[in-house]
């Protein structure tokens, strides 16, 4: 805290205590005076000691000044150079970016405003018709064996001509390539996601830099109209970095204002409880599953799951697109709740070249909140608390909705979400939902741009934090193989300074059987359950075993069922005894 805010808050506190004391006698209550930050024009002064000359090169006179420490606006006339340091100099219609801890300065127009909440991931200026997100990229060209297999990778949906096609997008500028700034190349490629309603920023502009070096820039525009932002990305000028980035968002959790009274009391168990709900998911839920799987799996380890977890897909109710209303009276007539993950896609993440749904709800088609709200209206009539995980998974590149499939911008995700919410909230279903916000553990492709953090829509629209977190392994290489304790002491240590006061469930996991007769299936459940009787992750409230085999070419590639061996379900059942009241 600055010494002249703390000045202003002393005098304000005196000049309370003074009205207090002449009131005395009055029925009048005095209402302390607030605490009165910079002003505007203390933040936006020019401070000569913070100009630099190299970095107003070519600008003029210097109109207004602003920097920001730890992602908030100060009036300091000092930089302390090791720490999170962005300036911006303001002249004419022109604001030059000075991005330290990123190494780089760009110029951008003086309605543009900064938003370095995330500064670790990106760092972002908008206006209404305009969003332009920066990111660098260092690590990524290593993890791909250079620069051009990392671009590769990123475009390798946005510059697919049957991507294009699926999804009604053109192609406005091929890609070109250029040098700027001595050393760096500079590509750029324009596309525009035809069909969006007016207002929605449909115009695309991806720039990246890179050097010999490895060192790489990803910077994108996206705009309501065909403009061109060549003057903001040719002023790129690459500089040393000096300090570092630092996240100054938060996320606070609080209770959701529509839900009702058995939501909001379910709610509140769910926070102060010290035990784990289980669920379970099983392979063909509705037929054989229902009917076989679980009543075998229960009557082995003698406990009855008392959530069953569903997925359902994007698409018309005649589709299998609606809410699994019949199902989900099933399970609650059975005395079960519900779990329900909804996801934008159409063909269950195998085709991410093809038809992207999340395209069309973002560019707001009559057909999509047909969709949306069909699927609300079941949630509705179902009138019971449920959990509800949309679009899970999506900071990688395997699922139809992540950022990768869907023009590399995370923007998407965001604004599908809050507009499904707000179906809900118009259809009443909102009572009911309890939100589910679940990435991967680990965000693939590992692009800054790609943390899930940049996916989070904030916390007015989210209740809960979802984990995944597997154990796989291959007979090919068993060195993957990680306990339950590693995997969520992991995760934990990423999620606790952020959502240390939120409930968690882990929406989806399971352990893979190891040819490895070291790595032992039965043991990482009994490690597991070990945990929990400890008390070691208290946030994780919910737990839900994904009870299936994947394949690959008729192959069991992972074998997570529990019922096939004794030794793991006996290990299940025991775990059950101990940790359950």
């Amino acid at each position: 805290m600055k010494k002249t805010f703390k000045r202003v808050v002393a005098l304000c506190v005196c000049l309370s205590m003074l009205a207090g004391f002449a009131g005395c006698g009055k029925k009048d209550p005095v209402v302390p005076l607030a605490p009165v930050g910079p002003s505007e024009a203390e933040l936006t002064a020019v401070r000569e000691g913070l100009i630099v000359k190299n970095e107003i090169a070519g600008l003029g006179t210097i109109d207004k000044m602003e920097l920001s420490v730890l992602g908030e606006r100060v009036t300091d006339t000092e930089i302390n150079m090791a720490t999170d340091n962005k300036k911006i100099y303001w002249s004419g219609n022109v604001k030059r970016v000075v991005n330290y801890p990123d190494g780089y300065i760009v110029d951008i127009p003086t309605d543009w405003t900064p938003d370095y909440s995330l500064a670790e991931q990106r760092c972002r200026y908008d206006s209404d018709e305009v969003s332009f997100i920066a990111s660098r990229e260092d690590q990524a060209p290593g993890r791909y064996g250079g620069v051009k297999n990392y671009l590769s990778t990123m475009y390798q949906y946005v510059k697919s001509s049957a991507y294009h096609e699926a999804n009604n997008i053109t192609v406005v500028q091929e890609t070109t390539t250029s040098t700027v700034d001595d050393n760096w190349t500079m590509e750029v490629y324009r596309l525009k996601l035809e069909g969006a309603a007016a207002g929605v920023k449909c115009y695309y502009t991806y720039v990246d830099y890179y050097n010999d070096a490895q060192k790489t820039y990803h910077f994108m525009f996206k705009c309501v109209d065909d403009r061109s932002f060549e003057d903001v990305y040719n002023s790129f000028n690459a500089t040393s970095k000096k300090g570092t980035n630092v996240n100054s968002k938060t996320y606070e959790c609080k209770e959701n204002p529509n839900w009702n009274d058995a939501t909001k009391a379910h709610y509140a168990k769910l926070r102060t409880q010290t035990t784990v709900d289980w669920g379970l998911f099983a392979y063909r839920l509705q037929t054989t599953g229902w009917k076989a799987t679980i009543p075998m799996l229960e009557k082995r380890i003698e406990f009855k799951f008392p959530i069953i977890s569903e997925y359902v897909h994007y698409g018309p109710a005649g589709d299998h697109g609606a809410f699994p209303l019949d199902f989900s009276n099933t399970c609650a007539a059975d005395g079960r709740m519900m779990q329900v993950s909804y996801q934008y896609a159409e063909n269950n993440n195998t085709d991410l070249a093809g038809k992207s749904p999340a395209l069309d709800i973002y560019r707001r088609t009559e057909e999509s909140t047909q969709v949306l709200t069909q699927f609300a209206q079941g949630a509705a009539q179902y009138g019971r608390t449920f959990y509800f995980r949309l679009n899970n998974e999506m900071n990688t590149d395997w699922t139809s909705y992540c950022g990768v499939a869907n023009m590399l911008d995370p923007d998407i995700f965001v604004d599908s979400w809050i507009r499904l919410y707000d179906i809900f909230t118009e259809t009443g279903a909102n009572q009911y939902a309890i939100w589910v916000f679940n990435g991967f553990d680990n965000s693939y492709p590992p692009f800054n741009w790609c943390d899930y953090r940049c996916y989070f829509p904030d916390a007015q629209y989210v209740d809960m934090i979802g984990l995944t977190g597997y154990n796989f392994v291959t007979p090919e290489d068993t060195s993957t193989w990680r306990s339950f304790d590693a995997i969520y002491t992991d995760i934990e240590n990423a999620y606790k300074p952020l959502f240390g006061d939120w409930p968690w469930i882990i929406s989806e996991f399971g352990c893979e059987s190891s040819t490895d007769p070291n790595q032992s299936k039965a043991q990482w459940i009994t490690e597991m359950f070990d945990c929990f009787a400890a008390g070691k992750f208290p946030n994780i409230k919910v737990a839900i075993w994904f009870n299936c085999s994947d394949y690959a070419n008729g192959v069991v590639t992972n074998d997570l069922n529990l019922e096939k061996d004794k030794a793991v379900y006996t290990a299940f059942k025991d775990g059950i005894a101990k940790t359950q009241p």
